[in-house]
């Protein structure tokens, strides 16, 4: 009888002898028995123990070790393997990896998900195992499609992918002779996979297009032999290889540079996660994303921004920046005192973006009365389909091209666009009141006649606020924008090519 072959990660009996695994223990007694191999691991790994730089920089990345398959040194020094039953109604016993750094579970023993894990995701491992942490890294750049394809070496390309299912070829007409049948080689396959992940990453595609049945026939005709890869572990390999390239050469291209500026902003997710980017950008005003982090059920501290902050300029050389910037929340105010106090040559600069943004606010405490105004008619024709019509077509008679806007409470600048974009549409506005297409006769809408329509002074008296409220914010709004809508914001601006 000819044994069924086992999926990829689970291995056979005679490999499960050959790893290194400890007892076969739950609870309380497998965590301490982990943490004992922990401590023997860093010690044999970090250093203590006759394992130096020579390790580092010449580790072997297969052994053979018995029957089966190579054995991988990394993959051994990065997870503790066990067996554990399967559930607490089934005894059969499973192989289980936990992380050597921070004890995350998963089922098998998988050296891709495990260097993804570790590469990537893993904040114990970098923290505190920085020779390992290294090591994962250097193996992520080595596996890297666009390092492979740079350099010609094919020895870590993946296999030319198969269908599923063979579709028999109907040929019909001279259609096919436009197509090329060959199958596809390792070189050309990752360099499609490369562009295509290239396409998703920079046109902020979401993954899930892969997915879709007609993107696949677009790609299928584009390159008939070309077989499109799963999303599930097509991103997150392309992910964890490509940014860690990446990184290498955006430290390269940094290098060069001077007076670098490091700044940093947060914002919380539904989870109340908070995620902090840190940017750095050159004197030329070029801005360049070089780390996200996410703090998870810990206190955002000022201490705690003064870590990540201190990680990178650790990275990128701290002699390279002058300025670090960030808005004024206490914690950032405190991360910024702090890594000033580490490098005393580096300034600390209040956000322009946030600062004037702060500054349009306490401007606009003096219209009060008159943005609740503009907020009620703005709001109006936001909600409502038949005045938006209306509007449009008295727009579209008397040649005003902008429409409504509507403001956001984190950019007070978008309350000067609403005001300017009524003032633009009172025209059109007036028209349809003159012409009774729109009557505000509601009880929520009474209230906005006065100052809609122009024959009242209530109107006039809303108007010249009005024009004096544009007047006063136009050079702070404006200046805002430009900021937020910096040229060093744009992916255009990025020249991605020169780096991914």
């Amino acid at each position: 009888m000819i044994d069924w072959p086992l999926p990829p990660g689970i291995l056979n009996e005679a490999e499960i002898k050959e790893m290194p695994q400890s007892d076969v223990k739950q609870g309380q007694l497998g965590k301490k028995a982990r943490e004992k191999e922990q401590l023997e691991r860093k010690s044999r790994l970090e250093g203590a123990i006759g394992v130096g730089p020579a390790r580092q920089s010449n580790f072997s990345t297969t052994v053979k070790a018995g029957p089966g398959r190579s054995r991988i040194e990394l993959l051994d020094d990065l997870v503790i393997t066990c067996q554990e039953p399967k559930s607490s109604s089934n005894p059969d016993l499973q192989v289980v990896s936990y992380c050597v750094a921070c004890d995350k579970r998963t089922v098998g023993r998988d050296f891709k998900r495990a260097l993804d894990h570790a590469g990537t995701k893993c904040e114990t491992l970098r923290k505190q195992w920085p020779q390992l942490y290294q090591r994962t890294k250097n193996s992520l750049v080595q596996r890297s499609v666009s390092n492979a394809l740079e350099k010609g070496n094919t020895k870590n390309l993946s296999n030319v992918r198969k269908l599923d299912t063979e579709i028999p070829l109907q040929r019909q007409g001279s259609l096919l002779e436009h197509f090329n049948t060959a199958k596809i080689s390792q070189q050309q396959q990752a360099y499609l996979d490369l562009i295509l992940f290239k396409f998703f990453i920079c046109c902020a595609i979401p993954f899930s297009v892969l997915d879709d049945r007609f993107f696949r026939d677009l790609l299928t005709g584009l390159a008939m032999n070309y077989v499109v890869p799963e999303r599930t572990t097509f991103f997150t390999r392309h992910i964890a290889q490509e940014s860690a390239v990446l990184r290498i050469k955006l430290k390269e291209y940094l290098s060069n540079q001077i007076h670098l500026t490091l700044s940093f902003d947060g914002w919380s997710t539904r989870a109340k996660d908070e995620i902090y980017t840190f940017h750095a950008t050159t004197q030329t005003r070029r801005s360049f994303f070089v780390e996200g982090h996410v703090f998870k059920g810990v206190s955002v501290t000022g201490r705690a921004l003064q870590d990540v902050g201190n990680s990178i300029l650790m990275a990128f050389d701290p002699k390279k920046f002058s300025a670090v910037a960030g808005d004024g929340g206490a914690n950032v105010r405190v991360g910024k005192r702090e890594i000033n106090e580490l490098y005393p040559w580096i300034l600390t600069i209040y956000d322009p973006c946030h600062n004037l943004n702060l500054f349009l606010k306490d401007v606009g405490k003096n219209f009060k009365d008159l943005l609740t105004k503009v907020s009620s008619v703005s709001n109006y024709f936001g909600k409502s389909n038949y005045g938006t019509f209306q509007l449009s077509l008295e727009r579209s008679n008397l040649g005003i091209s902008e429409g409504m806007k509507t403001a956001s409470e984190t950019r007070f600048s978008s309350s000067y666009l609403q005001a300017k974009a009524i003032q633009s549409c009172m025209p059109a506005i007036t028209a349809c009141i003159e012409k009774q297409t729109l009557t505000f006769d509601t009880a929520a809408t009474k209230k906005l006649i006065p100052i809609l329509n122009h024959k009242t002074q209530s109107h006039h008296v809303f108007m010249g606020e009005l024009s004096a409220f544009i007047q006063l914010l136009a050079p702070g709004a404006k200046q805002s924008m430009r900021f937020t809508l910096a040229p060093s914001g744009s992916p255009d601006d990025w020249n991605l090519d020169e780096y991914l």
